[in-house]
């Protein structure tokens, strides 16, 4: 298979998602992030829509960088910071960035989607790494059930979380019935994106 093809195939999963659709994204969790990058690389630069991004596993500055380095278009993407307040690194304020300090006070996050949104602009959201949220709490599924709730008030095109189905099974078979669609990354499509 050609990276092309693994385009096509991402591409063709869309199609079958409706407007406001959420879609679960089952990979390793070694390629969550080259996941990530491919399905940005697909909205921003093919699509051109207009994102969020809540990092809740990977800093901003580390996911900018990256986004960068594979000629990713990022001017139409906001963030949502939810780990760098928990790591060493200094926050980078900018106009396109929420800060909030705790990554599993779902009304942090909820009041910073809010923050973005105000704008009124149509936005997909991608969810980093939901099985990163494990290390904070317990109680994954109250958090998943009011954040899915909280997220029906705002203009979304598009919902995309990724997990390992395989290492964290509780939190897929938590998340699976929320979603319209489920897009599996086989371990060999990865090779595929080594430009990415």
């Amino acid at each position: 298979m050609e990276f092309e093809e693994l385009v096509a195939i991402v591409r063709k999963e869309f199609e079958n998602i409706k407007d406001g659709g959420k879609l679960l994204i089952t990979v390793g969790c070694k390629h969550v992030l080259k996941t990530n990058l491919l399905l940005l690389q697909f909205l921003l630069n093919e699509k051109k829509l207009n994102g969020l991004y809540i990092c809740v596993d990977i800093p901003q500055q580390h996911v900018e960088k990256l986004l960068k380095k594979y000629q990713i278009k990022s001017d139409k993407l906001r963030y949502i910071d939810a780990i760098t307040g928990l790591s060493t690194l200094d926050k980078e304020f900018a106009d396109n960035i929420v800060f909030i300090d705790n990554p599993f006070n779902v009304k942090l996050i909820n009041e910073a989607i809010r923050k973005v949104q105000a704008d009124g602009v149509k936005r997909f959201i991608i969810l980093d790494n939901m099985a990163t949220l494990q290390f904070y709490s317990t109680e994954i599924s109250k958090f998943f059930k009011f954040f899915i709730k909280s997220l029906r008030e705002f203009n979304l095109s598009y919902l995309m979380l990724a997990v390992d189905k395989t290492r964290h099974k509780e939190t897929y078979d938590i998340i699976r019935p929320f979603c319209d669609g489920e897009l599996e990354i086989k371990r060999e499509w990865v090779e595929l994106m080594e430009g990415i």
